[in-house]
């Protein structure tokens, strides 16, 4: 066997062992997700009915409950679209879509979220109506990510930012904080997929550490750019570059 027969073999069975690997990432996730929506569905209910029946300490167990399971949603939600992300598979179901509806829909999602830690959320636009090419579920998860993250990362009672406007043939959106920033050393590390970034929210909260990761494919396929800028102690500002056309 010669040296570049053989390197094709071991590439086949990269390959191969990719696939498989994907394979069943997919079939883990799916056979987590029933029970897993069982328990989050118990303890949405227990969240909802609690009353003075229950001591502090129980009412904290209910709610840790729902954020672990919450949390495992999310990841769970996260790794299925890593492993087609691997695939190389396109993943967007391009249409016409109105961008302000895709980010006022998002903010509206998040403002449970921002109202537990006393955050305001100003959105600042011009036009109601801007129609792209896009899928709008993909780029709502995409304005998920970005939104929860400044929540995530602003101190209580802070403000986040988010901005749309047309730019050049583009559509801009930029989602600001003003909360703990990012080390310059770092800010390429969180758009890299399991490269996570030791970082937890100023309320002590998780993440998963593949948001960003999977917001930038995203953002790719619908060919477009996400930027970063920040500076520690002083904020973030991530950036989403769009075509019109």
């Amino acid at each position: 066997m010669n040296l570049r027969h053989e390197l094709e073999v071991r590439g086949f069975e990269i390959v191969r062992l990719k696939y498989e690997n994907n394979r069943f990432v997919r079939m883990v996730v799916h056979d987590l997700q029933n029970p897993l929506g069982v328990i989050l569905s118990f303890a949405e209910f227990l969240a909802d009915d609690i009353d003075h029946s229950l001591s502090e300490n129980q009412k904290d167990f209910v709610g840790r409950i729902q954020n672990s399971a919450e949390f495992i949603s999310a990841l769970l939600s996260d790794l299925a679209d890593v492993s087609v992300m691997e695939t190389g598979q396109a993943t967007c179901n391009i249409s016409t879509v109105n961008i302000h509806q895709v980010v006022s829909d998002c903010i509206k999602r998040r403002w449970l979220q921002a109202s537990e830690k006393e955050i305001k959320i100003r959105f600042e636009f011009v036009e109601t109506r801007i129609n792209m090419p896009g899928d709008a579920e993909r780029l709502g998860k995409v304005l998920d990510n970005l939104v929860s993250n400044a929540v995530k990362f602003s101190h209580q009672g802070g403000e986040v930012v988010v901005a749309l406007r047309k730019e050049s043939g583009n559509v801009r959106i930029s989602v600001s904080d003003s909360g703990m920033g990012i080390a310059p050393e770092n800010q390429k590390k969180i758009f890299v997929a399991f490269d996570k970034v030791s970082r937890k929210g100023t309320n002590g909260e998780k993440g998963t550490g593949l948001g960003l990761a999977i917001s930038k494919r995203i953002v790719e396929e619908h060919k477009g750019k996400i930027l970063v800028e920040s500076e520690p102690g002083k904020g973030s500002s991530f950036i989403v570059l769009l075509p019109l056309e």
